[in-house]
């Protein structure tokens, strides 16, 4: 067969008899091959280059494809996979035992807060019954003071014998301006008997001598 624009290249190969008779003759036989030229230069290495057998190649990556898939039937893999998954519960179990530690840790630390709250709510009241007896002590310490005075004002004989300074009825401390004796009382004005009368716990009510009056039989001055 011709190639067209190609010319042809004949060979003849004769094989002479083994023998030489008349008997055999000579074989010859003719290959015609196309002569394709010579290649461009530049193109010679990329024209020699294999090329690869893609029915080939297909076939053996449908081969090796068959094959992978089988790994999964190995003993050892599936022991893998037994072991991987028992990983995996015990990561589960690891991460709901986390998440029940934070909030149990949130609980104990809402706890926490409750009894400092607590704890405080209970100093406060401790502090104000504290408060409130050593008010109490501080009265009662009056209390007891002024008794005394009271009992040693009844001893002064007239309105120019000195008095016994009584004590604030709450803070127990010596009533300031108190009169020196009882005539010195007599000479006070409403704004200062007023004053002396709420320092002793006492009624305001009344004309000036009323007050004064009740202010000396408070202190315990009873002459008249």
């Amino acid at each position: 067969m011709r190639t067209k624009g190609l010319p042809q290249l004949s060979v003849t190969v004769s094989l002479p008899p083994q023998h030489h008779t008349t008997e055999l003759p000579q074989l010859s036989a003719t290959v015609s091959l196309p002569l394709r030229g010579p290649p461009h230069p530049t193109n010679r290495k990329e024209m020699a280059a294999p090329e690869p057998n893609l029915p080939v190649l297909s076939s053996a990556l449908q081969d090796a494809s068959r094959e992978l898939s089988l790994l999964t039937n190995l003993p050892g893999l599936e022991a893998a996979n037994q072991i991987q998954g028992q990983l995996a519960g015990i990561t589960n179990a690891i991460h709901d035992l986390q998440q029940n530690m934070t909030a149990l840790n949130q609980n104990v630390t809402a706890l926490q807060q409750d009894m400092t709250a607590g704890f405080q709510q209970v100093h406060t009241r401790l502090g104000g019954v504290e408060n409130r007896l050593t008010n109490l002590e501080t009265q009662a310490a009056a209390i007891n003071w002024n008794t005394y005075a009271t009992m040693m004002n009844k001893k002064v004989g007239d309105g120019n014998g000195n008095l016994l300074i009584l004590h604030h009825h709450i803070t127990n401390m010596p009533i300031a301006n108190f009169p020196q004796n009882a005539n010195d009382a007599r000479q006070l004005d409403n704004v200062e008997i007023n004053r002396l009368l709420r320092d002793l716990n006492a009624p305001t009510g009344g004309d000036l001598p009323t007050k004064i009056t009740r202010f000396l039989l408070r202190i315990g001055y009873d002459t008249p």
